[in-house]
């Protein structure tokens, strides 16, 4: 088995000093692969992990960058 490294949302979070709200929309919208680990003994929720291959190909695609001021969803009113 191939020795895979995996980031938390923290740690890119941290690295690219964008939001967690940026990490986890980019999972949500499928352009950052992550897999979600169990929170513990029958909790709900959990961490999510993402492997060092996906986040440098999402680094590359440069879809990382944070939203400006304003422009979200219903800035155009």
């Amino acid at each position: 088995m191939q020795d895979e490294r995996f980031m938390t949302v923290h740690n890119i979070c941290q690295r690219l000093k964008v939001s967690r709200w940026t990490v986890q929309r980019a999972i949500k919208n499928k352009h950052l692969k992550a897999v979600k680990v169990s929170g513990g003994q029958g909790g709900s929720g959990g961490q999510w992990r993402i492997r060092e291959e996906s986040f440098q190909e999402w680094v590359k695609a440069g879809t990382h960058a944070e939203p400006k001021a304003g422009a979200g969803a219903g800035a155009e009113r």
